[in-house]
């Protein structure tokens, strides 16, 4: 009897959770109410935008969508067509959103633009991909109404270009990822003992000569961000709501500018790029 018990359920788990195209979202919603149903469209669907500010969130859905080549109209009316998803504002908290999937196509409820950004998010997590008789894709979101907002303003990660340098386009797909899971902060960790990764005009030796160090084995490590790159990433992070926070240290972990300018130490002396790690006597 006992066995029986525990294979009816592991039955009764198994169909709660594949029940109605349920997906695990993350992070959790505030709220989730999931419904017996799936809405279906090919890969040409129209976005239809209430209000112009949220043309950056359906240009993201866009981008999202490109991915397997499909296309997206962009109206300001919904018209006859059934395959549609519209973006609208509503007055409500900062960051928030209610997303509606049901029969007749995905409606977007959101306060602003990072709430609409935050539920176009929400929307790729619940995407499925499959091919159609025709070999044509078909995506498919389960029905469901789903209200959220984040619990915390600053939500982020600290990448740290610096000990590592990291190309633009690694940083833009850490961003991407930050955005997918709803985070809206990059902490760019710019400069350090071991490099200084920001272009500076007036200070070119901070590149020439703190963006590089010689590694034990006699290599030469490093490499930094343009003033181009270095807007070519905000562009990036802004499009997907996220906020960049440059970290310069000062006065510590500062050896990288005092190998290019020794005057700015407060002994003057020559020194290298660190290239090993701990804590430093060379500041500011």
């Amino acid at each position: 009897m006992a066995d029986g018990v525990v294979v009816f359920l592991i039955v009764l788990l198994f169909f709660s959770f594949q029940s109605f195209g349920q997906v695990e979202l993350i992070p959790k919603p505030y709220s989730v109410e999931y419904q017996k149903g799936v809405y279906q469209y090919f890969t040409q669907i129209d976005v239809v935008l209430t209000d112009s500010e949220f043309s950056a969130a359906a240009t993201l859905f866009s981008s999202y969508h490109s991915e397997f080549n499909s296309g997206l109209r962009f109206r300001s009316n919904r018209g006859s067509r059934e395959e549609s998803i519209t973006i609208q504002q509503v007055d409500t908290k900062e960051y928030s959103y209610v997303l509606t999937v049901n029969e007749n196509g995905v409606l977007l409820d959101a306060s602003d633009l990072n709430g609409a950004i935050q539920g176009v998010q929400t929307v790729r997590q619940l995407l499925t991909l499959s091919r159609g008789d025709s070999d044509e894709f078909i995506i498919e979101i389960p029905y469901v109404v789903i209200k959220d907002y984040p619990r915390f303003e600053h939500r982020g990660l600290l990448l740290d270009c610096s000990r590592h340098f990291f190309s633009v386009a690694t940083v833009k797909k850490y961003i991407d990822l930050l955005a997918f899971y709803k985070m809206n902060t990059l902490h760019w960790h710019l400069t350090e003992d071991q490099g200084w990764r920001i272009e500076i005009d007036k200070y070119p030796k901070l590149t020439e000569v703190g963006a590089w160090r010689t590694e034990k084995d006699g290599s030469r490590y490093g490499g930094f961000y343009t003033k181009e790159e270095i807007k070519e990433v905000i562009e990036f992070a802004t499009s997907r709501g996220v906020t960049v926070i440059p970290e310069i240290e000062l006065p510590g972990h500062s050896q990288a500018a005092v190998a290019s300018y020794p005057w700015l130490s407060c002994t003057s002396e020559q020194v290298d790029v660190v290239n090993d790690w701990g804590v430093f006597k060379e500041i500011y």
